[in-house]
């Protein structure tokens, strides 16, 4: 069922971008991911009591600098912000802190974001839960922390 909506979000958002080119294969790989993940996200949070808000990392150095064993090497920042984009364009989200970073007290916020009625009326129509129907990715290495 999400996968259904998902492809559906996908389509959408290509339809209203008014690309003369359809994507490449591997930025189109990326595109499709990073859909993927917000939708994903934001499914997550509208099962939360009361229903959370989605962090989004609009900075482009968040998606190179940190090593890519311990993040999602799809996730890049041309494609998230164009699939971010393509979401609010649609009116399936709806931004409620814009980020910041100040540059005095070396302090900063990210974006966040909530799926507007629209969506969440869709994601509610979903069969199952995220957290039964989410299957964990079992190969992903575990962050082991250890005391100094």
């Amino acid at each position: 069922m999400i996968d259904e909506l998902i492809d559906e979000t996908i389509r959408r958002i290509e339809a209203t971008e008014g690309r003369s080119r359809s994507r490449a294969e591997k930025p189109k790989v990326s595109f499709d991911n990073a859909v993927r993940h917000i939708l994903l996200e934001l499914w997550k949070a509208s099962k939360c009591i009361p229903a959370g808000e989605v962090s989004i990392n609009k900075r482009s150095g968040y998606y190179s600098e940190h090593n890519e064993r311990y993040r999602d090497a799809l996730l890049t920042y041309k494609q998230t912000m164009a699939a971010f984009d393509g979401l609010v364009k649609l009116g399936f989200i709806e931004i409620t802190q814009k980020g910041y970073f100040d540059r005095e007290s070396l302090e900063g916020g990210l974006t966040r974001i909530i799926a507007t009625d629209e969506l969440k009326e869709r994601l509610n129509e979903l069969s199952g839960h995220p957290a039964l129907a989410l299957e964990p990715d079992l190969s992903r290495e575990t962050i082991l922390l250890r005391d100094r």
